[in-house]
């Protein structure tokens, strides 16, 4: 006959109970460093389309960018500007930043963008996103950041390694709590 005896020591659910918060914490770690490698992910999005284009091709899947303007293309030849979309002089391009994950009402966030720039910074980027009246001529709309954002969800590799750095975090705090 098998007999099996089972017995919970006196302190056992006291220690259950502080490897469960010690676990609730570490999740909580964890999770922040996920959500910053996606923004991560977000950002090298976002930086490898900005420059990349000169229009009248697919960005995204769903994006197409109208080309520049023969004149505006002249202009930026003549200023010894990148000719490409989204770099004239690169300073969108290099004052896009992921900020550190903060604690909201509802969880946690992450903020990839633009965020304390120079307002004419700021204003070039809005022109591009959203278009815009400048001067006589018509700024075309050429979505970047919203595009960016369904190919994250999307896209089926984008969406795996988004997957894959929130069970990396799971792992992780569960490892650390023994």
């Amino acid at each position: 006959m098998i007999d099996i005896d089972i017995r919970l020591e006196p302190d056992g659910i006291k220690r259950l109970a502080e490897k469960l918060l010690k676990l609730k914490a570490n999740l909580e770690v964890q999770a922040k460093t996920a959500l910053k490698q996606v923004g991560e992910q977000y950002y090298e999005i976002i930086i490898s389309r900005m420059g990349e284009s000169r229009g009248g091709e697919m960005v995204f899947r769903d994006v197409y960018w109208k080309e520049l303007s023969p004149i505006w293309l002249e202009e930026k030849r003549k200023k010894g500007l990148v000719e490409e979309i989204w770099e004239a002089t690169g300073e969108i391009k290099s004052n896009v930043r992921v900020f550190d994950a903060v604690k909201t009402v509802d969880g946690w966030s992450v903020f990839v963008g633009l965020k304390g720039v120079s307002p004419d910074i700021m204003a070039k980027a809005v022109r591009n996103e959203f278009g815009a009246m400048f001067g006589d001529s018509i700024v075309p709309r050429r979505e970047l950041f919203e595009p960016a954002k369904r190919e994250m969800v999307y896209n089926p590799a984008e969406k795996a390694r988004i997957i894959e750095a929130f069970r990396g975090a799971a792992k992780a705090a569960i490892s650390g709590i023994w």
